[in-house]
């Protein structure tokens, strides 16, 4: 099991405890068509979509890891079914989609099989690493 350590480089520790607590364990990650698509597509000699980047949140409140469905429509996924969700809006129902997150400075990728499809732009990131994930994962936070 890798094990993942990241700091706020070059802040002084008020200043990322602060961006901790009001944004969560953010990083930089590619959301990515799986793998097993991608050979299909090549296969068929058709294009893989190139990758989105952006920012996932470490949530340990999501059941689901997810992609933005503005970024799932640009990597062209295709749904593999619906899900109920409960969410603070209330209950619905998201499309599930198989994606693959690629954690950059670690070049570490983990495979959502299937993940979630729902609006996270607003939030500022393009995906959500849930406890689908973390289950098998150790997961500290270290203070100062």
């Amino acid at each position: 099991m890798p094990i993942l350590n990241w700091h706020f480089a070059g802040q002084p520790p008020a200043t990322a405890q602060a961006v901790l607590a009001s944004h969560g364990p953010r990083e930089q990650i590619q959301a990515n068509v799986h793998p097993a698509v991608q050979k299909s597509l090549a296969d068929a000699n058709l294009p893989i979509p190139p990758a989105v980047g952006g920012l996932a949140l470490i949530d340990t409140g999501a059941t689901t890891s997810a992609i933005d469905i503005a970024a799932a429509a640009q990597l062209g996924l295709k749904s593999v079914g619906r899900k109920p969700i409960l969410t603070p809006a209330g209950s619905s129902e998201a499309d599930q989609f198989v994606f693959t997150i690629q954690l950059l400075p670690w070049g570490l990728i983990l495979n959502c099989v299937p993940g979630l499809g729902v609006s996270l732009k607003e939030q500022g990131i393009v995906a959500l690493i849930g406890m689908d994930i973390l289950t098998h994962c150790v997961l500290m936070v270290n203070g100062p």
